[in-house]
């Protein structure tokens, strides 16, 4: 499992417990934004992306968005380098877009991964 950025035990722990049978985790991220605060992860299962977004809205609500996309599901795998981050962005089948930030300078070489997991 290739790991990118500061992971923890609990955000590993976590991924796992949702993961199906015999699933594999390949690749975890994380990237602290600075606005919301939190913690934005992108894994790459054997199976499938899972972006997964914790965070903090004012002082008081804490916030989770975890959303998975099945690898044949995704249409479109975009990238755009920021000055602190790279920004990964996927299209669906169905329209749905989501967008998640990435250590700076991994976000080609991950949609690279991905795009080599659909054509398998």
């Amino acid at each position: 499992m290739e790991k990118i950025g500061e992971i923890t035990e609990e955000d590993l722990e976590r991924v796992r417990k949702d993961l199906g049978p015999g699933e594999e985790i390949e690749l975890i991220t994380c990237m602290k934004p600075r606005k919301p605060k939190g913690r934005h992860h992108l894994v790459l299962t054997d199976r499938r992306a899972i972006f997964w977004k914790k965070g903090r809205e004012k002082i008081v609500k804490e916030t989770e968005s975890y959303q998975d996309f099945l690898y044949p599901s995704i249409s479109r795998v975009r990238v755009e380098p920021k000055k602190k981050f790279d920004l990964f962005k996927i299209e669906t089948e169905t329209g749905t877009e989501e967008e998640i930030m990435l250590p700076k300078s991994n976000g080609k070489r991950i949609a690279g991964r991905l795009r080599e997991r659909q054509s398998e």
